[in-house]
């Protein structure tokens, strides 16, 4: 990542005259206090938050997190920048970039956010909410222009699925029954030869074998007949919640 900056630093300067940038590893231990330092020496700090790295890259139950709303879920979300801001008493100002065509760059600046965390933990959190919320208009407007799509994944607050109340299943699956593919929770892709079954809540892809796979996609369109499967292959799905019983 440095030598990337290195080449941006490069760039910047032979096209403009120079440009006096210096770049701070976002998870090192000291990056907070060169922040700290910067920010009390009148220097701009430019922060990518929707790339959520930084110290404690591993452990999301520490403080160094919040649960915001995003895009109708939840995420998990850095407050290192809101922390700081308030530590300096400086404002936060959140900016997007994107395109309306392949010639225009654009840049919308949202109101500048001025921290008054005080003792207040619940602050950080509506900072962040506030930046977020102002990218999010953007999002789903442009959403085949932000690149985090591809990792999304690891800021997604796995608790919030914990509360879904699971229906009742009975103890025994009879065959003799309709059944219907479970859309909502469960969806099928593969990659080359291999393939998948994807859990929705939990993003955990079970392996499967082709032909249970071509199987299974053909009954995702419409009700099927339990007796298609052999029993313990209907029940382990239905116990599972793959298969629910048609009405």
């Amino acid at each position: 990542m440095k030598d990337i900056f290195t080449r941006m630093q490069e760039v910047h300067n032979d096209r403009y005259g120079g440009i006096n940038l210096s770049y701070i590893e976002a998870d090192a231990s000291t990056s907070a206090y060169k922040i700290l330092r910067s920010l009390r020496k009148g220097r701009s700090i430019i922060i990518y938050i929707d790339g959520n790295i930084g110290v404690g890259r591993n452990n999301k139950s520490n403080d160094h997190f919040c649960n915001i709303s995003f895009l109708n879920g939840r995420l998990l979300v850095r407050q290192g920048a809101a922390w700081i801001a308030n530590k300096v008493n400086v404002p936060i100002l959140g900016i997007v970039t994107y395109r309306d065509d392949l010639q225009n760059i654009h840049m919308n600046f949202s109101n500048a956010i001025f921290p008054n965390l005080g003792s207040d933990m619940a602050a950080p959190r509506i900072v962040m909410q506030k930046l977020f919320s102002h990218l999010e208009f953007f999002v789903r407007k442009y959403y085949d222009q932000w690149e985090c799509w591809i990792y999304l994944h690891n800021s997604i607050d796995l608790s919030s699925f914990s509360n879904v109340e699971h229906r009742k299943l009975e103890p025994e699956t009879k065959q003799d029954l309709n059944y219907r593919f479970n859309h909502r929770d469960y969806g099928l892709f593969s990659i080359d030869t291999d393939y998948f079954l994807l859990s929705k809540d939990t993003y955990q892809a079970y392996k499967l074998p082709e032909s249970s796979y071509m199987l299974l996609r053909s009954v995702t369109r419409q009700p099927f007949s339990g007796k298609k499967f052999e029993r313990s292959f209907l029940e382990a799905l239905y116990n599972k919640g793959v298969f629910i019983k048609e009405n």
